[in-house]
């Protein structure tokens, strides 16, 4: 639904959980928590209360042409981009204030793929909101298991650091650069730059030696961690 002038929004999303929580006061009432699924690619989780009357449609057309269709209470979309299409199927139910959602998409070279888009989007709703949310909290907590990197005694560069690497965890780029700095756990004696400071930047150089067999193996992990190195890699001794 649209928000009303003067409605006020909060977002916090949660790192630890890979959880957006979103709640908007004011004329509109709404508290709405929403992942992509980390265990499931390619699937999508919304559930909401919601004051009425709540009618959103559970795909939202793009800009442009797109194919659409229904199959049962299904609903599939297809656009097509420079570099192929992709289908997304949703489905969503309304229980008195609550809305779920839950949306699936796949990409292909040859057009519209509403089957197998509507197939991964049955195996999600036979699966249920809530073992959806259990496994998808599971595998960020492994993960992070894995890929934490720990500051001790700074808490903003932590806070920095981690975001960073959530955004590495959750991207879909071709190409990832994590600063040597992070790679070697210093603090802010390690900065690159100073923003707004017109000296003292870009001096700071890794000493010979501060790199050995064990970053290597913790950036060779990391790689594996987040399908960066190819189907061919495989965990190095040691890691």
């Amino acid at each position: 639904r649209t928000l009303a002038p003067g409605d006020r929004v909060r977002r916090v999303l949660d790192m630890r959980t890979g959880m957006l929580g979103e709640r908007v006061v004011g004329a509109t009432d709404v508290e709405s928590v929403r992942f992509s699924s980390l265990a499931r690619p390619g699937t999508a989780v919304l559930r909401a209360t919601v004051d009425l009357p709540e009618r959103s449609d559970a795909l939202v057309a793009p800009t442009g042409s797109a194919l659409t269709g229904f199959d049962g209470d299904c609903e599939w979309m297809s656009a097509r981009g420079t570099g192929g299409a992709i289908t997304a199927a949703a489905w969503q139910q309304r229980d008195a204030t609550r809305l779920d959602r839950i949306a699936a998409y796949v990409v292909g070279a040859d057009g519209a793929d509403a089957q197998r888009a509507l197939a991964r989007l049955a195996d999600a709703r036979a699966v249920g909101f809530d073992a959806l949310l259990a496994e998808h909290r599971r595998a960020w907590s492994r993960r992070w298991e894995r890929a934490d990197v720990r500051i001790e005694g700074d808490e903003s560069l932590q806070l920095e650091v981690r975001l960073a690497l959530y955004h590495l965890m959750a991207s879909v780029a071709d190409t990832a650069i994590v600063p040597l700095q992070d790679v070697l756990g210093l603090g802010n004696e390690a900065r690159m730059n100073l923003p707004a400071s017109a000296e003292g930047n870009w001096r700071w150089r890794f000493a010979p030696g501060a790199l050995n067999a064990s970053h290597a193996g913790r950036l060779h992990q990391l790689a594996i961690i987040y399908d960066r190195c190819g189907a061919s890699c495989q965990p190095a001794a040691g890691c």
